[in-house]
């Protein structure tokens, strides 16, 4: 019963810890790009064997400029 509960919370956990992951990839290639980064949001998520995050990255440099970065597992790059 405890082995089922735990495998439950750690299949419920991964996906959170996936995005908290890459974050730090997108904000490291918002910065390549000149941006620094600011407020950063989830503008889309996939699940899956494929899954991929596209993020949404205020920069602070500029007032109302933002970068989107698409993730697939470690490796992002900017979409616009």
């Amino acid at each position: 019963m405890v082995r089922r509960l735990w495998l439950a919370a750690l299949v419920l956990l991964a996906p959170a810890s996936a995005l908290a992951g890459s974050q730090a990839e997108a904000k490291m290639t918002a910065i390549e790009n000149n941006c620094a980064p600011g407020k950063i949001e989830v503008a889309r998520h996939l699940a899956g064997r494929n899954g991929e995050t596209v993020y949404k990255i205020n920069c602070t440099d500029v007032k109302g400029q933002f970068v989107l970065v698409q993730c697939r597992l470690r490796q992002c790059q900017l979409m616009r």
